[in-house]
């Protein structure tokens, strides 16, 4: 039941930071519309890589640093694949490794959120 409550919450406190960044650039558009887009995608890339990844990795999943490493990659690796497909500006090779770290830490919160939540080095009570 932890693990379900996990993957339902862990992207809510991440997904902040970024609508609040949409927010203050676009004051003219309301807050929550940005931050149920935002968490959708996060859902949306919880379920395609995380849900996955925790399924095949039994041995590592109680670790926190798989988390840490698989939230941090995998928004990464998500968001340089969907920035090279769907890109129509021309960005230098530093600009997009700085927002694909920037994604990480973000991928890297969702990882802690849910390590904290689901606490799977703990026995369920």
């Amino acid at each position: 039941m932890r693990t379900v409550s996990a993957f339902l919450v862990a992207p809510i406190l991440p997904a902040l930071a970024p609508a609040w960044f949409l927010h203050s650039n676009y004051p003219n558009r309301a807050a929550i519309s940005g931050f149920i887009v935002v968490c959708g995608l996060f859902y949306l890339l919880q379920a395609v890589v995380g849900i996955p990844a925790y399924i095949l990795a039994r041995a590592k999943r109680r670790y926190i640093w798989f988390y840490l490493l698989l939230g941090f990659f995998g928004m990464s690796v998500a968001f340089i694949a969907i920035s090279g497909v769907f890109s129509t500006t021309k960005t230098s090779i530093a600009e997009t490794l700085i927002q694909a770290t920037y994604f990480g830490a973000l991928g890297t919160g969702i990882g802690l959120m849910f390590w904290l939540i689901a606490r799977p080095d703990k026995l369920a009570v």
